[in-house]
């Protein structure tokens, strides 16, 4: 069987029985395009049930498309080509699993960009300042992202009928593989939210937030137009800030505040906890403060 083939039936594997985001997608696409094409080239003619470990091992840490690549490159790719091997493997197109025995690079650890608390309020309230038309759709976008820790996907495709006003509770259901997650509402953003809501009526589409004309919901695009007059008028720009920093804002100052990491785990939607814990160490100088203030160190 061509490798080619093969991965073409993986990737649509990974979009109809796993639901694959998109991103996730154009990860394994790339991965397994640089692959096959390197393959090609090396190894021409070599048939998918004749690749061996050798092969793997050679692409990921021989050839010229990782070499200098970031840790967490390389890892992912590992990630790619051990999952397309055990496709094929659960498929009967190879007798054995090639790549089981590729050992992942261990990823630097990198502390998060975040805003502190002082450049948080006056984004948050950079709207309400500016009074652009629309205003308080983007201040409810902003909230979202700052209070709850929203994906910008989640942004996006958030839906009216999940709002619980009376309980204040955001519902996030079970979308492409993630867990659904059910997030208590401050008091605030539910009045904002209200309020917005009132600004919309009668609603022309189902979504959150809308594009400007209220008929469909509001894009990417213009969330990150909107997102970057914001910043510069709160005097932030120039300096990374993305919406998922912004998520990463939300979990470091609750982390600040003596949220446990459990908690923040179920807020943020993470399946595994070591994906929280990229927070923790954030909080350094918060726990040198804390041994300071022991007796014994008086």
């Amino acid at each position: 069987m061509q490798l080619t083939l093969a991965a073409g039936e993986f990737l649509l594997y990974l979009r109809t029985e796993r639901g694959a985001t998109e991103a996730t997608l154009r990860s394994y696409r790339s991965d397994l395009r640089l692959f096959t094409g390197w393959m090609d080239t090396e190894y021409p003619g070599v048939e998918l049930e004749h690749i061996r470990l050798v092969h793997g091992r050679r692409f990921l840490y021989d050839s010229p498309h990782n070499m200098g690549r970031k840790p967490a490159t390389v890892a992912r790719r590992v990630a790619t080509l051990r999952s397309f091997a055990r496709f094929c493997w659960e498929q009967d197109y190879i007798p054995t699993h090639p790549f089981k025995a590729i050992k992942t690079p261990k990823k630097t650890e990198r502390s998060p960009v975040y805003l502190s608390e002082v450049d948080a309020r006056r984004l948050l309230t950079a709207p309400e300042n500016l009074q652009l038309p629309a205003w308080r759709r983007d201040r409810v976008t902003l909230a979202l992202m700052l209070l709850l820790g929203l994906r910008r996907s989640e942004v996006l495709s958030a839906l009216w009928e999940h709002v619980d006003f009376g309980a204040k509770t955001l519902l996030l259901p079970t979308t492409k593989g993630r867990r659904p997650r059910v997030l208590p509402l401050p008091e605030a953003l539910a009045d904002w939210m209200w309020e917005y809501l009132q600004e919309r009526l009668p609603l022309r589409t189902p979504y959150l937030l809308s594009n400007p004309v209220g008929d469909a919901h509001l894009t990417k695009g213009h969330l990150m137009t909107r997102m970057r007059q914001y910043l510069g008028a709160a005097g932030l720009e120039g300096r990374g800030i993305t919406p998922h920093r912004l998520r990463h804002t939300m979990a470091t100052l609750l982390l600040e505040q003596g949220v446990d990491l459990f908690t923040l785990q179920e807020l943020l939607g993470h399946k595994d906890l070591s994906t929280t814990k990229v927070y923790a160490h954030v909080n350094l100088e918060q726990k040198r403060r804390g041994v300071l203030r022991h007796p014994l160190v008086q």
